[in-house]
């Protein structure tokens, strides 16, 4: 019976065979890059945090390659102060999050590329397609270039007790903006576009100066947001601003309202400067075999002049058929509008050149 057991037992492998043992030849190489070693994280990082209490909290981390940190963070509610503290974060033992120091209130974030994405609430691992982020920022401009280089669409807007502004949501368009250009601000998204000057102090205090808007009449909701948006501009307004590439901008009034704003580039600081042109849009779209639509049809098209008192002059030419888009430009068939646009034509553009509509001057609904 021992001679069976020995001659069935495994071998022992031969000491000259070629290659290591099948176990060892089949093993996966371990991947040893995380985000410690592998992205370029040092830097500044700023966004909006999830609030239990109040409308958000902009927060700015700044994290140093010698393992320092400084970390700033202000409630969006009135008479919040910011609160800063600085310190040594540490590295988790698989590289990809950070801690803020070491006591039971310390912050983790999980470090991606150009982000980073805070942990749960019960201290869980953030998924980063739902997680709320801190962004990079590249450089810190100042406040006023900010503004004036973004176009700010309201996302947020809640009373002092929290609850949503549904007055400011009527429903219908794009929604509420706000434009800040050489000293004076502009609304859109409502009935009647409010037009002031505007000043920002150096202690983050928003102040718009009396307003001029348009006379027309439309839907109940829109003229209550109007109205609702024309009395928060009133009163001086607390600016935060959180920087990067899609700015978070809040306006906290001194009666608790908390209006909080997402940018994205102008043109002007997408393409550089412009120049503008008028034209005339026909009031039906043709066939054309360049079409950029799904439907294939175009706008018509013909240059239009005006001198210095706004009459035209000249005779402008015959319509053509442009299978490009004009940005913010939506046509209704049937509709003749005369449009003053911004042309830009600079390297960052495509071959052809951006047309950004700037203002509608006419529009006249033709029969057929």
């Amino acid at each position: 019976m021992l001679a069976a057991l020995t001659a069935c037992s495994p071998k022992a492998p031969v000491e000259d065979a070629v290659g290591p043992p099948a176990a060892e030849a089949s093993a996966a190489p371990v991947d040893e890059h995380n985000s410690r070693n592998s992205l370029d994280w040092a830097g500044t990082y700023e966004g909006l945090l999830p609030c239990a209490d109040c409308a958000g909290i902009v927060a700015s981390l700044t994290l140093g390659q010698d393992g320092s940190y400084q970390w700033s963070t202000r409630r969006l509610a009135a008479g919040a102060a910011s609160v800063a503290q600085q310190g040594n974060f540490t590295w988790s033992e698989d590289g990809g999050s950070v801690t803020l120091g070491t006591d039971a209130q310390a912050a983790t974030f999980l470090v991606g590329e150009g982000r980073l994405f805070a942990f749960n609430a019960d201290g869980s691992r953030p998924s980063p397609e739902s997680a709320a982020a801190l962004k990079r920022v590249a450089s810190a401009a100042e406040p006023t270039q900010v503004l004036e280089g973004h176009g700010w669409s309201l996302v947020s807007a809640t009373g002092a007790d929290n609850a949503r502004l549904d007055a400011l949501f009527p429903g219908s368009g794009d929604g509420l903006g706000l434009a800040f250009a050489a000293g004076r601000v502009n609304t859109s998204g409502g009935c009647n576009g409010l037009r002031a000057s505007y000043q920002l102090l150096p202690e983050g205090q928003l102040t718009v100066g009396p307003a001029a808007t348009t006379m027309m009449a439309c839907e109940p909701p829109l003229m209550a947001a109007d109205a609702a948006l024309a009395s928060l501009l009133a009163s001086p307004l607390q600016l935060v601003l959180a920087q990067g590439a899609s700015p978070t901008l809040a306006l906290v009034a001194s009666t608790g309202e908390v209006l909080q704003f997402r940018g994205e580039p102008t043109p002007e600081t997408r393409y550089g400067p412009s120049t503008l042109a008028f034209f005339e849009v026909g009031p039906r779209r043709v066939a054309c075999a360049d079409a950029t639509s799904a439907d294939g049809l175009c706008l018509q098209l013909r240059e239009v002049a005006f001198d210095a008192q706004g009459l035209r002059v000249g005779e402008p030419g015959e319509f053509a058929p442009f299978g490009g888009s004009i940005e913010g430009y939506t046509h209704t068939e049937g509709t003749r509008n005369v449009i003053r646009v911004k042309l830009f034509q600079s390297d960052a553009t495509p071959p052809g050149g951006v047309k950004v509509l700037d203002l509608v001057v006419e529009s006249e609904l033709v029969p057929e």
